[in-house]
Formats: C-alpha cells, structure tokens, sequence
C-alpha cells in the first residue's frame, strides 16, 4: 500500500512571465512558465495591450 504521507511535493519555480513561484508549469529550454500565465497568454487577442507584455516576457526565454 502507497503511504501517501512520503509523496513528495514536486519544487516550484520561476514564472518566465509572471516572476512568482508556481508548482505547475511547463519548462521552455532553460525557463518555466506557469499554468496560469500559459492559459493567459493562449486566450489573449493579439490586439489587447497585454499581448505585447507577454512577447516581452517570453523573450526571456533562452535556448542555452
């Protein structure tokens, strides 16, 4: 029988875009990005102001 009591909690981690700690996410090359921010930027238009943040925020990322 699994003893739930000795699962470990997986780290958090840098948001790329938000620059809070997050437990779930996806990793891009080096950096991370958060559920959240990652649901954010899928349903934002390109035409609202915050599209523009995101692109900004995403060039953070870095393939090294």
């Amino acid at each position: 029988m699994l003893d739930t009591t000795a699962a470990k909690q997986l780290p958090e981690e840098l948001c790329v875009v938000c620059d809070r700690y997050k437990e779930y996410g996806i990793r891009l090359y080096t950096s991370y990005l958060c559920i959240e921010c990652e649901k954010e930027i899928i349903s934002t238009e390109t035409s609202d102001p915050k599209y523009k943040y995101y692109l900004e925020q995403l060039k953070k990322v870095t393939s090294s």
